[in-house]
């Protein structure tokens, strides 16, 4: 062990009386560095928030700027859809109207082609009553259309008529066609 001299501190003396009288101020400036180190990381630690707050803001302003085209987009869509349901609706009117008007159409057709059979049949007809003045076994017997020089149901002129047409005997006892009824 160490003997005990004068300079030695006496027995109930403190460690901090061995301690060099530089020691504190070099303490002092490591707390102060330590300090102004401190100071700085919380000074760099909030420009980094700040940049980070700034990015956030210009984030959020883009997705809200993004969500407004999407709902514009949206709205644009949606009209979009409603006119295509009308105009489809529309071309289903018209597909219906055309298919009615085809068979309607059709229907005409086939009345005019039936028309014209009943038509050919009637000229066959008359062209064979042109040629014979009346029907076979029974001669003198008048006929239908009122052709020249045969009496007539039509009551052409020089032949009596249906209708009472003047100067001939009528039917429906017309004065002056020599009705028996009008008399």
């Amino acid at each position: 062990m160490v003997k005990r001299t004068s300079d030695t501190p006496a027995e109930g003396a403190t460690w901090i009386s061995d301690i060099p009288a530089w020691a504190p101020i070099v303490a002092a400036l490591i707390v102060v560095a330590i300090f102004i180190g401190g100071v700085i990381r919380i000074v760099q630690t909030q420009q980094h928030l700040s940049a980070a707050q700034s990015e956030l803001e210009s984030a959020t302003q883009a997705a809200e700027k993004v969500t407004a085209e999407r709902n514009a987009i949206q709205s644009q869509l949606a009209e979009t859809q409603s006119r295509l349901k009308a105009v489809q609706s529309d071309l289903e009117s018209a597909k219906q109207a055309a298919e009615k008007a085809t068979a309607e159409r059709n229907d005409i057709q086939s009345q005019l082609a039936e028309t014209q059979s009943r038509l050919t049949a009637m000229q066959s007809e008359l062209e064979n009553a042109k040629q014979a003045p009346g029907m076979p076994g029974m001669p003198g017997m008048p006929g239908m259309y009122g052709m020249p020089g045969m009496p007539g149901m039509y009551g052409m002129p020089g032949m009596p008529g249906m209708y009472g047409m003047p100067g001939m005997p009528g039917m429906y006892g017309m004065p002056g066609t020599g009705n028996p009824i009008s008399r």
